[in-house]
């Protein structure tokens, strides 16, 4: 498969498709996102790696936000980083126009820790399309159900070794840079295995968290070593506003505010607002979380912060019948009105 991508993004810079192209690849550094804009300067692409480092959505919207020029980049990505672009686009915070969005069938990623030292890629990739989980990905990849790159325009196909042009820009583009393509992804028994797999974990996981999170005190237990740090809304690809909330003035605290919480409560634990953070994110991305595990990832105290928002979100997007980032033209449901809708909660 990087014989294709070689292929296509050769064509692309020599047909004058695009005028840059981001992708992994290895540097001395270990593996990072680099924007290129000429194949000839291209070395050591690892596009397929196993590896994040920060979600690619957030890298899609740094180029593409204000980009007022008719530049043209091409996007490969894992499928959690493309939904998370398309869940930015609906906000406005990822213009597409321009953008051509690639992606694969995933086999997960590693954990920061193991990510500058991975070297077997050729063997994780086969054990992947022979249907087996690597043990050693992150939790929540185990848990995945969207790996197959939907909300993609073209997508590297391992099970079945194919090209698959998913949307009208993705097929026309594949034409134009002389590359065989399918139009639907296929399945076949490899993909169903690991289908089966994640889908049984996605359910033990649910299960576990609905045990769990059943009092208030449970989820103050759960979030009982955060440090405050942040690190996972830094992390977040859906968390984009320039000053959040919880950094504005409301929770700034002096002596006297201070006092007079100890007054009203008697006693508060430090450091203040941990419990108010992590449910004031979750009431806010939600929605959109495509659990790609960065929270998680980066949480210096070992909390399963994805765990919590993938439990929170699967709940919140199965009440709205949504899956976020695979139709680019649905809409945000929070942003829509639907008359006839949560009958079942009238009076």
């Amino acid at each position: 498969m990087e014989n294709l991508f070689n292929e296509l993004v050769t064509n692309a810079f020599n047909l004058r498709l695009i005028n840059g192209a981001v992708f992994l690849s290895k540097r001395d550094d270990g593996y990072n996102y680099l924007l290129y804009s000429d194949y000839s300067h291209i070395s050591n692409p690892t596009p397929f790696a196993p590896i994040m480092k920060i979600n690619g959505g957030k890298v899609i919207s740094a180029i593409t936000k204000e980009n007022e020029t008719d530049k043209k980049f091409l996007f490969l990505m894992k499928p959690c980083e493309i939904r998370a672009a398309v869940e930015l686009k609906k906000l406005n915070q990822v213009d597409l126009k321009n953008s051509l969005l690639v992606s694969y069938t995933c086999g997960g990623v590693f954990e920061f820790k193991e990510a500058n030292s991975f070297t077997e890629h050729d063997k994780f990739k086969e054990d992947f399309v022979s249907g087996n989980l690597n043990p050693n990905i992150r939790e929540i990849c185990k848990t995945c159900v969207n790996f197959c790159g939907e909300g993609a325009d073209i997508v590297f196909d391992f099970f079945n070794k194919e090209v698959v042009g998913l949307t009208e820009t993705g097929k026309e583009f594949l034409t134009k840079a002389g590359m065989e393509f399918k139009e639907n992804l296929g399945k076949n028994e490899y993909r169903v295995k690991i289908e089966k797999q994640r889908s049984e974990n996605r359910k033990k996981l649910m299960k576990e968290k609905k045990k769990f999170f059943k009092s208030e005190d449970k989820i103050i237990e759960y979030f009982d070593k955060c440090i405050g740090c942040r690190a996972c809304r830094e992390s977040c690809p859906l968390c984009y506003c320039r000053q959040c909330y919880f950094d504005s003035d409301t929770f700034k605290y002096y002596p006297d505010s201070i006092e007079k919480k100890l007054d009203a409560k008697h006693g508060i634990r430090l450091p203040m607002d941990r419990i108010i953070f992590h449910l004031g994110r979750v009431s806010h991305m939600a929605l959109s979380c495509v659990n790609c595990g960065m929270c998680e990832d980066v949480c210096p105290v070992g909390i399963e912060v994805s765990g919590f928002f993938t439990y929170m979100g699967n709940n919140i997007q199965q009440t709205f019948d949504y899956v976020p980032g695979i139709n680019r033209e649905e809409p945000l449901p929070l942003l829509t009105f639907k008359e006839e809708e949560f009958h079942e909660v009238e009076d």
